[in-house]
């Protein structure tokens, strides 16, 4: 990919910290800057974690395996034999899975079988082969699940349309139908089209037209009639705007009304609307669940139930002690510091996510992490290591010169911080004082 030589802010770097975060802490350096052969150690990398780091180094050398065999070209056999190695090493598939793995392991082999019939011996690329599976996997979709019970759910495919009465069109809007389709870069025909070539336009065109013969009672067809953004108006299908068109001018109603309003239903945002038990064919509702929650919005009530039924007992003794960290986090929310801290309750599966992107800008945690540790540095009369070297380190500063004009701006304000707190800190300390909250 022409990238730099750098391994800031790639998995090896990560993996580097994590490892040195078990094997060396930052808290072995004591004073010291906690900086090895130009690496930060990650803590907080103990007890069940170091099970966890090593399946995910495990895996992660498993994958930088697979980039290595799936770079370069090979043969269709290699091929195969290289796809169902890497099947068999990364999934260990259940029994509802086993199917799907099955099919997989049916196409590589017939992938060796086409090369040995046709006596093909050529090395070719990983996007043929992506092209061919691609293709080979969406036939085989298609034609699975045709005709097996009461309820059929199929693809639109030529030739296949059989008499049913109750046919259903999903997600027939405007961009979804007809279909569109990308020729590969190898495709002749699809470079220069010339007149006779095969149309999919066209063939999805006529399964519209199958589709409208085969329904015998009942043809409904959905499509999203609102933008979910700014509730704008959004077009069907070409197709079905064709058929509504054709309705229009071909149909009348014996006492004049409009015909639209009988055929196209604009269905309501919520499903426990009350529309929907109101004995309204067109918008009929089965679910007692959302029937009772339209009864208790339609009378303006809501069940609560209270979060405690009894008195919590009395706190433990350590709790007449607080941080300042904690008192500023209960008064952020003091609901969810009442769960977390006193319950053992947490709603929230991840409350501080990992940025999966390399930084290009400081955010303030950022911008407050870099500063602190410069002021740190600052203060020590001969550092063991320098500023930039440590912002580098932690991984907090973008790559290359954008990292470096950055952490100048960030320094320069450092020191004209520094300089006016140096006084400060020669002044002495000041007794403690005791509040009362």
């Amino acid at each position: 990919m022409d990238l730099p030589g750098e391994q800031l802010h790639t998995w090896v770097w990560g993996l580097k910290r994590l490892l040195l975060g078990y094997a060396l802490p930052q808290c072995v350096a004591c004073d010291k800057t906690p900086i090895f052969a130009g690496i930060l150690p990650f803590d907080d990398i103990e007890g069940q974690h170091t099970q966890t780091l090593a399946k995910l180094i495990a895996f992660l050398e498993r994958l930088f395996g697979l980039e290595l065999q799936l770079g370069g070209k090979k043969t269709l056999v290699q091929w195969s034999d290289t796809l169902t190695q890497m099947l068999d090493d990364i999934f260990s598939p259940d029994s509802e899975e086993e199917t799907a793995t099955q099919q997989l392991r049916t196409l590589f082999a017939l992938l060796r079988d086409l090369a040995t019939q046709a006596n093909y011996s050529e090395a070719v690329g990983l996007k043929l082969i992506k092209s061919w599976l691609n293709k080979q996997l969406q036939q085989s979709d298609s034609g699975a699940g045709f005709l097996t019970g009461n309820v059929t759910f199929c693809t639109l495919i030529p030739m296949r349309s059989l008499p049913f009465k109750v046919i259903c069109l999903l997600g027939m809007d405007d961009s979804a139908f007809p279909r569109q389709h990308r020729s590969a870069e190898f495709d002749l025909i699809g470079l220069d089209p010339r007149a006779g070539d095969r149309s999919r336009r066209s063939d999805d065109r006529y399964c519209f037209l199958e589709t409208l013969l085969s329904a015998r009672q009942t043809l409904l067809i959905s499509y999203t009639g609102r933008d979910i953004r700014n509730d704008a108006l959004l077009p069907p299908s070409v197709l079905v705007a064709e058929l509504i068109e054709v309705i229009v001018s071909s149909c009348r109603l014996q006492d004049g009304a409009d015909i639209i309003e009988q055929i196209v239903i604009n269905h309501r945002l919520q499903p426990f609307h009350s529309d929907y038990f109101t004995g309204n064919p067109n918008y009929p509702g089965f679910s007692k669940a959302w029937l009772k929650v339209s009864k208790t919005v339609e009378e303006g009530t809501l069940l609560s139930v209270p979060l405690f039924s009894t008195q919590l007992s009395d706190p433990d003794p350590d709790w007449l002690t607080l941080s300042f960290d904690d008192l500023c986090e209960f008064y952020k929310n003091p609901a969810r510091y009442l769960l977390r801290k006193r319950m053992g309750i947490s709603l929230y599966a991840d409350d501080d996510p990992v940025e999966n992107r390399e930084p290009f800008s400081l955010d303030y945690f950022s911008r407050q992490e870099i500063r602190e540790n410069e002021l740190r540095l600052l203060a020590q009369s001969s550092p063991d290591c320098s500023e930039y070297d440590l912002a580098k380190a932690s991984g907090l500063l973008p790559h290359g010169g954008l990292g470096e004009r950055i952490y100048s701006k960030e320094r320069a304000k450092t020191e004209q911080l520094a300089a006016s707190i140096t006084p400060l800190t020669d002044a002495p300390e000041l007794d403690p004082v005791a509040i009362a909250i």
